[in-house]
């Protein structure tokens, strides 16, 4: 399922407060709607924001505690999601090696 949502995190937190289950979004910070993608319920959401001046990839619990920036990069990454095991997430990215990653929940062994 898939639900359009305002700019920011709060209705990210708000949604997954609602038993929503486990939440990907690419929230625009910029005043565009963000996108948030329905999967399994975990309690950890991953979101693009563009707080630092470029698209990353942070993960938050589900009530909008512990914000963390997991890319870390210069360049544009968007658009997270889960692995089903919820261990690893995959991205698109506009990085000189192609544009599918992906990496462990904690941002370690991006591949």
């Amino acid at each position: 399922m898939r639900y359009l949502l305002p700019k920011g995190t709060q209705a990210v937190a708000a949604l997954a407060a609602a038993g929503a289950g486990l939440l990907v979004a690419a929230c625009g910070d910029g005043g565009e709607p963000g996108q948030v993608y329905v999967g399994e319920p975990s309690g950890r959401i991953a979101f693009m924001s563009e707080r630092d001046g470029n698209r990353e990839i942070y993960v938050m619990d589900a009530g909008g505690a512990n914000q963390t920036n997991l890319t870390n990069s210069s360049y544009l990454d968007d658009q997270p999601w889960w692995s089903s095991d919820g261990n690893r997430i995959a991205f698109s990215s506009f990085r000189p090696r192609g544009d599918l990653y992906t990496m462990n929940a904690d941002g370690t062994e991006l591949q």
